[in-house]
């Protein structure tokens, strides 16, 4: 519910970004109101899904993207691929 409450600070959202628990994660990276900083750290985080749900927030800066279009997962190059053709 933290994650879901726009608003709570950032900084909260930063620390939960390294949250223990994967589903934080995943909330924390597909939160709109995440911020930059939070979603750079997100975009090298060991689980995929956090990884996609970084590329598909709208938040991400473009050098979080570029890197994340060579991921070593191919979901999360595909979904990188598919959000440069789009945006």
């Amino acid at each position: 519910a933290v994650v879901e409450n726009p608003a709570t600070p950032p900084e909260v959202l930063v620390g939960l970004a390294v949250d223990e628990d994967v589903d934080v994660r995943e909330w924390v990276a597909w939160q709109a109101t995440t911020p930059a900083e939070a979603l750079a750290v997100l975009a090298r985080d060991e689980d995929v899904y956090v990884r996609v749900l970084v590329v598909e927030n709208s938040r991400t800066p473009p050098d979080v993207l570029a890197r994340l279009a060579g991921d070593q997962s191919w979901r999360v190059r595909m979904a990188a691929d598919k959000k440069k053709s789009s945006g």
